[in-house]
């Protein structure tokens, strides 16, 4: 009988043993998504990377290792008139900076502004999109929504690093113009100090006004390191004065104008008469010091840039991707 119950006992004290040895081990592993797509078309990311499209939410993301990240970011493209003049695209920018691990950053892509409809203008795009402006008393069409800006911020929100700027919505024109939104993302970044700012912009294009003209009379200035202006426009019993814009808001517009697009410093909203308006102004683009434009060539080449990557749609959100490239530089 104790032969038989230390045979027992041991059988059982194997299986325990076996089970332990065979138990499969959990490890935190870096998500790698490692396509990412615009409408259908694909691509496959070189680098241990994640994506995030516009959701019109806020998407905390812990950085899971100690070394150099790369943030590729897409701002939002403006909405377009309802007689079909459109938006301005969002700007696009690389930067690269060097991250301790479990560093949470707050990814916020912006969202596209309305086009209009009929004679309702269109909604502004989350994250601090104009809105465009209705057509009024002698006008049948709207003009469209700004597009919201694409930021990442550290620990809160109000410590912003990186902010691509929104496109402008279009104006609804009038007397022969073709009145766009001004486009994100004009010329080079700038070195810039102001307040609990510390870094580079670059500023984002004016919309189009009367006369077929960027930055005419009635359309939305751009953001820069202050809000962007409206360009002119009267106030009647009609109509009305487009908004300025401001720190990370584009302006609304007068009516049938388009609205301003969100940035670090929003564009204005444009204003009108009643047999014009003009195109709202794109927003401002921004990174702090704690990251750079400077990235090794052999980086670069392996990063999809303007030239390969498909141009966004017209109703695109804001986009960003972040790749780890190691805890030295390549």
């Amino acid at each position: 009988m104790i032969n038989k119950k230390r045979k027992l006992s041991l059988l059982v004290l194997l299986l325990v043993l076996c089970t332990i040895l065979t138990y499969p081990t959990v490890k935190a592993k870096f998500t790698k998504r490692r396509t990412f797509s615009f409408s259908a078309v694909t691509k496959e990311l070189p680098f241990e990377s994640v994506a995030f499209n516009y959701t019109g939410s806020i998407e905390i993301y812990t950085l899971p290792k100690d070394g150099y990240y790369v943030f590729q970011v897409w701002g939002a493209n403006g909405g377009s008139s309802s007689n079909g003049y459109s938006g301005g695209n969002g700007d696009y920018f690389t930067v690269m900076g060097s991250f301790v691990a479990n560093q949470k950053i707050n990814v916020t892509a912006g969202g596209p502004g309305y086009n209009g409809s009929g004679a309702t203008g269109g909604a502004g795009g989350y994250n601090g999109g104009g809105n465009g402006g209705d057509g009024g008393v002698f006008a049948s069409s709207a003009g469209g929504g700004g597009a919201g800006a694409t930021t990442i911020s550290l620990n809160n929100l109000n410590n912003r690093i990186i902010i691509a700027g929104g496109g402008a919505g279009g104006g609804a024109g009038g007397n022969g113009a073709v009145t766009s939104g001004g486009n994100a993302g004009l010329g080079i970044f700038t070195a810039f100090t102001q307040g609990n700012y510390s870094g580079y912009f670059r500023p984002g294009e004016a919309g189009v006004g009367s006369g077929s003209v960027i930055g005419g009379n009635f359309a939305g200035g751009g953001g820069s390191t202050v809000g962007g202006k409206t360009y002119g426009g009267v106030i009647d019993l009609s109509f009305s004065q487009g908004k300025d814009g401001a720190e990370g808001v584009g302006g609304d517009a007068g009516h049938w104008g388009g609205g301003g697009g969100g940035g670090f410093y929003g564009g204005g909203g444009a204003s009108s008469t009643n047999i014009i308006s003009g195109g709202g102004g794109a927003g401002s683009s921004f990174y702090s010091d704690v990251v750079s434009q400077s990235l090794p060539v052999v980086v670069i080449a392996k990063l999809p840039g303007l030239v390969d990557f498909p141009t966004k749609p017209r109703n695109a959100g804001g986009y960003v991707i972040v790749s780890y490239i190691g805890d030295k530089l390549p």
